[in-house]
């Protein structure tokens, strides 16, 4: 009678600490969402300027003018606060290999005091550079091109919030 009877009390032990899981992560998903888009809302001016600095930033980076490149666009996901923005470029010659291109764009970011973070050369070749402020990412595609992704060192971009 008595294992009966901690197994009962194990077991509305057992739901009390899921259910305070469940509430404290539906109320951090809710405190995320919904300060997100007052976030939006409310600072719409200023994440106009954030978005034109970064694009500005990355106009800066020599090497793009070196391809052929689209528009800058920013990047669409999850992320209410982080508001990243990217940039596809395209080689113009047979000598602007994945391989020459990495290493060139890499090399580029160490000589002009960046941080190589993370960096892969397989499955697609792909490194992320730091420095103080900006992050900056770029990865080969399948399809013949190269995105560039810049953002700021902060916070909510690091966890991309």
């Amino acid at each position: 009678m008595k294992l009966t009877r901690l197994g009962h009390t194990i077991k509305f032990i057992w739901e009390k600490i899921l259910t305070i899981c469940c509430l404290l992560i539906t109320i951090a998903f809710l405190s995320w969402f919904i300060g997100g888009n007052i976030y939006n809302y409310l600072e719409k001016e200023q994440i106009n300027q954030e978005v034109n600095n970064l694009t500005q930033e990355l106009y800066q980076i020599k090497l793009i003018y070196n391809y052929k490149y689209g528009n800058v666009k920013l990047v669409e996901g999850k992320a209410l606060i982080s508001k990243p923005i990217y940039i596809e470029l395209y080689p113009v010659n047979s000598q602007q290999t994945p391989r020459s291109t990495f290493f060139e764009f890499k090399q580029y970011f160490l000589d002009n005091g960046w941080v190589i973070d993370h960096e892969r050369v397989y499955p697609n070749f792909y490194f992320m550079a730091k420095n103080e402020r900006y992050l900056i990412s770029m990865e080969w595609l399948s399809d013949e091109r190269w995105v560039l992704i810049i953002r700021y060192n902060d916070f909510f971009n690091t966890y991309n919030l």
